[in-house]
């Protein structure tokens, strides 16, 4: 990724496989790699909701941090990636 004011950093965008809380939800961790270190727990009522949930969490974040001037690369010097394509919802 380059970053609006030019410098660029690697980035690992993951979205973890659903597993069951203790409370009976299901949750799939989200993380934006070192664009936000902060890792999402995010909460479905079912697996396939948790990770869809997760993946449009993802593709929002993407969404914005490409608003606010970052731009994206499958790999550095490659092709642009789109955030809807980085987080496999387009």
């Amino acid at each position: 990724a380059i970053s609006p004011d030019g410098e660029e950093i690697d980035v690992e965008i993951s979205v973890g496989v659903p597993t069951l809380t203790e409370h009976g939800e299901w949750c799939s961790v989200a993380s934006l790699g070192r664009l936000e270190l902060k890792t999402y727990s995010i909460l479905g009522i079912d697996s396939w909701q948790a990770i869809h949930l997760a993946m449009k969490f993802v593709s929002t974040c993407l969404m914005h941090f490409a608003e606010s001037g970052w731009r994206f690369y499958w790999k550095r010097g490659g092709e642009d990636a789109t955030p809807e394509v980085l987080a496999g919802t387009s």
